[in-house]
């Protein structure tokens, strides 16, 4: 004997539940009282998914900012400004992924894809990662090269330089601080750190915002140090250290992203933490003697897939059985703050 029930969670905090004549009940909110409550506050806190209008605000500023270092580069010949100018013109690649995969994501579940669309997310962050390195890391590292070999006389540009990677770094600073306000806020509310929540969390294209910009921001910093030391020399050698210093930091951004996005295409799982207070509140509920396998796997930005089998107790008919199984799927929409379908199926003890 099997049962699917499907909860989803609005952005409010209350759910609804499905059941498997498609007819839809909200969800009560939680008696408290019970010792995964710091849990059930972490879930709930979560950011929600990343959505348009961050996006596309990063994109505008990223493309002002490209044809302005374009500008910059183009009238004092500084690799390390060419530099910078290429890395923004792939992080206006970086956020056009972002804002179809976003878009894309946000489609509702079909007949061809019944679990919806959000791992689209995770294929377009994935892309964007690659975008930026090969978009800005190699044009970097090899514009670096070859001003290494062939050092362009020294410019006398430098006070245009430090004011377009000042204003270019408070932009990106900006733009940083505006993607990294919801995880913070939700690290700190659940306790766990916002290295930890920015590692564990299933919204990519929040991520990749943040690690690019972080990285823009980095880059501005490296080019005024890069273009205050050929000022200070005299030697264009410098720029183009700044220039292949700037590269580097793209390449292990890339890797870092891509890291995480494969984790994600590949079925990642839930925290173990998570895991297992899942399963202890399952086991809470009247008529659950215990939770033999238990499965949660990521389907998009805070939508997981739950599978499994529970054991019942033996007193309970089938009335009973449903009444269990539809109350496992309420109690966990509370505690998930997005799109949440369960499917658990009933075994012999």
């Amino acid at each position: 004997m099997g049962t699917l029930t499907e909860a989803a969670l609005g952005t409010k905090g209350r759910g609804t539940v499905v059941d498997e004549d498609g007819v839809r009940s909200p969800v009560q909110g939680s008696d408290g009282g019970n010792a995964l409550d710091e849990l059930e506050r972490l879930q709930r806190d979560e950011p929600e998914p990343a959505h348009t209008w961050p996006v596309v605000i990063t994109l505008a500023v990223v493309l002002a900012e490209t044809v302005v270092l374009a500008l910059a580069a183009s009238s004092s010949g500084s690799a390390v400004l060419f530099a910078e100018a290429a890395q923004s013109l792939a992080g206006a690649g970086v956020e056009m992924f972002l804002l179809l995969g976003v878009r894309r994501a946000g489609r509702p579940a079909d007949d061809a894809h019944p679990l919806g669309h959000g791992r689209e997310v995770f294929f377009w962050s994935l892309l964007a990662a690659v975008g930026i390195f090969v978009g800005g890391g190699v044009v970097s590292i090899s514009y670096g090269l070859r001003t290494l070999a062939q050092p362009p006389s020294s410019g006398d540009a430098y006070l245009l330089g430090y004011i377009v990677l000042g204003v270019i770094a408070v932009a990106d600073g900006w733009t940083l601080s505006a993607a990294v306000a919801p995880l913070r806020r939700s690290a700190v509310v659940g306790r766990v750190g916002f290295r930890r929540g920015l590692r564990q969390t299933s919204d990519s294209a929040t991520r990749t915002l943040i690690f690019d910009n972080a990285a823009a921001v980095l880059g501005s910093l490296i080019g005024i140090v890069g273009l205050a030391l050929h000022q200070l020399t005299g030697d264009a050698r410098a720029d183009a250290v700044a220039s292949l210093a700037i590269g580097l930091v793209l390449l292990l951004t890339t890797v870092a992203l891509l890291h995480v996005n494969r984790e994600l295409l590949t079925d990642r799982s839930v925290a173990a933490e998570v895991l297992d207070a899942m399963r202890e509140r399952i086991v809470e509920q009247d008529g659950i003697a215990r939770v033999p396998d238990l499965l949660v796997v990521y389907t998009g930005p805070h939508a997981v897939l739950i599978t499994g089998t529970v054991v019942l107790e033996q007193r309970l008919d089938v009335a009973g059985v449903e009444r269990a199984l539809a109350n496992v799927g309420a109690v966990l929409a509370r505690q998930w703050p997005g799109e949440l379908r369960v499917y658990l199926s009933p075994v012999q003890a």
